[in-house]
Formats: C-alpha cells, structure tokens, sequence
C-alpha cells in the first residue's frame, strides 16, 4: 500500500471541509437522490473510461463524483461549485491532489452514511482479489452493511469496535448511543484512517487505536464489544485481512479468548464471521469453550444465516487463485484431521450475565423475514427465562400459539395398518424451525389462545393428555422452550412482527 495520504490538520480546516459536505448536500438524502444511485455497489464505477466529473455538474454531484467514483475534477469547476477555499481545504487535509495543471483527485473515498463521512481507500468495482494487504475496506459494501444492521443501538457506556478497518461501527455509536467509542485494528493505515473521520465528524468521545485483538485496551473493560473478524479459510496468508488460518476461525477465537477480561458485566460482544460445525461439536459449543475457566459467566446466541459445504471453500479458493490445483489434498487433508462437517455464515452474541443466574446456549436458523430484532427478541427472552422465578410468570401469563404453525405426522406400517410414531412441528418465523413433539403439544396449541400456562396445565390433565403428575412447574418448563422456539407467544414478550 502507499504512503497514507490523509494530513491531520487543525480543528478549523476539519470543520471547514464538513461544512463544505453539507452545504454541496453531500450527505444521506444526496447520496440517495443524487447521481449515485441507491444500490451502494454503483458507486464504486467510474463515469466512464476518461472518469471525469461531467461539465456542468452540481456541488454534490462533484463531490459523488470526486470521494465516490474517484473522478478527476476541473479545479476551477470545483472551486465554482463548493466555494474558492474548497481545493485549499480539501488539500490541507490530503484528501485531493493535483491530476495534471487544472484538474484535482481525490486520494480517498468518502461515504456520506448515517450523518456521518467515513473514509476508507479509493475502490473500484472487481479488484477485490488485488487489493493491498492493509486497505480500508469502504464501510457500504453488502457484508458490512448487514453488519451494521445487527448491532443494537441502546444506550451504552464504553463501546469497541475490534477489528475496526474504517471504524463506521465505532464513528456511528459514538454519534449516536455510546458515552465513550473506540476502534481498534492491527494496521496502521486503518487506525489512522478511523482516526481521521472521527476528527472529520467532530467526535471527541471517539478513539481508535492500534493492536491484534484487544491489544490497546491495556486491563479496560467494555459494554459493548462488536466484531466482523477476518473469516476466509487460507493455507497460507496472503493479505493481513487472510488470518483466519485454515478453518478460519483464528481471530473469532482470539476475540472470543480475550472477554472474560474485556467484557463487562451485563456487557455483549456480537459478531459477523463463518464457524465451523465439527464431529460432536457445533458451533456454538466450541464458542462456549472457547471462554475458557469463565465460561459459567457467558451465554452464547448464535443466529446461523446459512450452512456452507467444506468443498465450496476450497472450490473458490482455486478459482480466485489464492489456492493451487495441488492445494487440493492439503485442504481435503485439514478438514479432515479438524472434523469440519459443515462452515456456518452467522452472527452470534456472547452476553456476560449481571447476576447470578443460569446461563444459557442457543442456535436458531434464521428464517425469511427475519433479521437483527429476532436475534435481539431471542437474547432477551432466553435471558428472562433463566431468571430465577420466571417459571410462575409464564404459568400466570395468558399464551397464544403463532398464526403460521404447521403440524406434520409421521407414519409407519404396524400389523398392517398405519400407526402414527411422531409428529413435527414447523415454523418459518421468528426462525425457521421444525421440532419433534410429543402429542400433547398438537393436542396444547389450538386451545391455548388467550389462556394462562396454569389454565393449560389443568386443562390438559382433566383431558388425561397429561399425566397427572406432571407439576405445573414441569409444565412451565415446556411451555419456555415453546416460547423459545415462537411455537407459542407469551403476551408482552410476543417475537417481532416478520419484516414487510
């Protein structure tokens, strides 16, 4: 990578420059009502092959043109549009540089988002297999995006973005929730480009810091700790981004290694990555295991977006050349000797309790209208269903079963006639879910509208469904997984309404 081209100048030349974004109406609105489209991805084009700023073009769509699509600029048209201080501004900060006698460039991308301007390297649509080993990824490529999505926006005192690149994480919570924010990352470039947006959009509560891991957090502990790790499986490391190792899982680990030192209590740490599901052991545990001594302090939610065959990896691994034909076997060969069944794309939350209560471990697949609420609705639930007495709230709550369950039966040919040997109860939201049930729940679910966990359990030992030994607080114990599963809604705590 070159030289980092960002000067940090003083207080004044940063506001003059945001001032000059939003007088042009380089902001939100403009990015999506202007000449950059709203699909994100256009805007790594070039307006053409010459990629000049069009003659006659207005202040914001100069500013798309010179920070989005890495135009050149006619330096008068710049100063006509944006105010004749503009090209000093802009280049007392280095955020442009001359491109022959009259005409000015940009040396970095700026994406208006959130009320704030990150910036990261210039990018262009197709070169992301040729990148330098340390670039600032933009903050609006797809995968960030949905990354963003899932982080909660709550109040929050210390906030760390770990493995920042950009630092958006960090920039939007210390704009919006958090006291204090940081981003941290194991590149120079990164850690001063994050460092610069915050001087850019005048964040004094806003930091970042450079580091492996938690490395420049010293003994400090945080609220909220949010991750979207490198995840790609190598055989050797290509970029610093490839540091996943073979399975891909190293730096998710570490991050995961370092919470019981980092994670305050009642804090979460959330993140974006590809896991493995292994012989006799799922993701999730080998989450918990990964806790170490402190493990009984954690619970672990893990939302899986899809299951990934081991043998893609290696296929696109070959044909985007960061892999050989004859890699072949030593892939074949590691999968193998880790017992890795499955890659799975998730986001997982690890929440440390602020009591002492049982902690919980839990995996939904996540449905079609589903999404970061759902993931937040099932944290939530599984944290108030492992304190202590809420077996006698679901017992005095009135329950309703979900509008879109589905029963299905399962047959067999005994003395020759059909016997029915299961049934399976299906659902698409909150996750996409089927469960083996015993026949008292098909029997539970059409009578349960508006009726209390108690009122169930009597009804169902007058109809001799249940033994009548059963307690009610076994009952209550049956009903949570239910709920937890969205077979069953619990007024006041029903899951979110599924995504339009």
């Amino acid at each position: 990578m070159s030289q980092i081209p960002l000067r940090f100048g003083t207080d004044e030349q940063f506001a003059r420059v945001k001032e000059l974004f939003t007088e042009a109406g380089f902001d939100d609105a403009g990015f999506l009502t202007g000449s950059a489209k709203p699909d994100a991805e256009e805007t790594f084009a070039p307006y053409s092959e010459e990629n000049r700023v069009p003659e006659g073009a207005g202040p914001a769509e100069v500013c798309h043109g010179l920070f989005l699509r890495a135009a050149s600029v006619g330096t008068a048209h710049l100063a006509r549009c944006c105010g004749p201080a503009a090209v000093e501004n802009l280049s007392a900060l280095g955020m442009i540089e001359p491109e022959g006698p009259d005409r000015v460039a940009a040396t970095v991308r700026v994406r208006p988002m959130f009320g704030l301007h990150v910036v990261s390297d210039l990018w262009a649509r197709g070169e992301s297999d040729e990148v330098a080993d340390d670039i600032v990824y933009p903050p609006d490529i797809g995968n960030t995006a949905r990354y963003l999505s899932f982080i909660p926006t709550t109040a929050c005192g210390r906030f760390l973005e770990a493995c920042g690149g950009s630092g958006v994480a960090a920039l939007l919570a210390a704009s919006r929730f958090a006291q204090q924010a940081w981003s941290y990352d194991i590149t120079e470039r990164s850690t001063r480009f994050a460092e610069f947006s915050g001087r850019l959009n005048h964040l004094p509560n806003f930091g970042a810091g450079r580091g492996d891991t938690y490395e420049p957090a010293g003994d400090a502990t945080f609220d909220r700790i949010v991750a979207h790790p490198p995840y790609v499986p190598v055989l050797q490391p290509t970029w610093i981004y490839h540091g996943g190792g073979v399975d891909g899982e190293a730096i998710t680990r570490k991050l995961v290694e370092g919470l019981p030192r980092h994670l305050a209590p009642g804090g979460r740490f959330l993140c974006r990555c590809v896991g493995t599901d292994r012989d006799g052991q799922p993701f999730e545990q080998r989450i918990r295991a990964w806790l170490g001594a402190s493990e009984a302090e954690f619970d672990v939610a893990l939302y899986a977006i899809e299951a990934i065959n081991p043998i893609y990896y290696i296929t696109v691994s070959v044909l985007r050349g960061r892999s050989g034909r004859s890699d072949l076997p030593k892939w074949h060969k590691a999968f193998q000797d880790a017992k890795i069944l499955r890659f799975v794309s998730c986001f997982f939350v690890v929440q440390r309790r602020a009591e002492k209560r049982d902690v919980f471990t839990v995996r939904r697949d996540e449905g079609p209208n589903a999404g970061p609420r759902e993931l937040e609705w099932l944290v939530q639930w599984e944290t108030l269903r492992h304190t202590p007495g809420i077996a006698d709230r679901v017992l005095d709550t009135p329950l309703t079963p979900s509008s879109a369950l589905s029963l299905r039966g399962t047959h067999e040919i005994r003395e020759g006639k059909w016997e029915m040997t299961g049934q399976v109860l299906s659902l698409q939201h909150p996750f996409r879910i089927s469960w083996p049930v015993e026949p008292w729940a098909g029997f539970l679910l059409p009578r349960s509208h508006g009726l209390t966990g108690r009122q169930l359990h009597r009804l169902l030992v007058e109809e001799e469904v249940i033994h009548p030994d059963v307690t009610a607080t076994e009952f209550a114990a049956a009903l949570m997984e239910m709920v937890s599963g969205g077979f069953l809604h619990m007024r006041g705590f029903e899951p979110p309404v599924p995504r339009a």
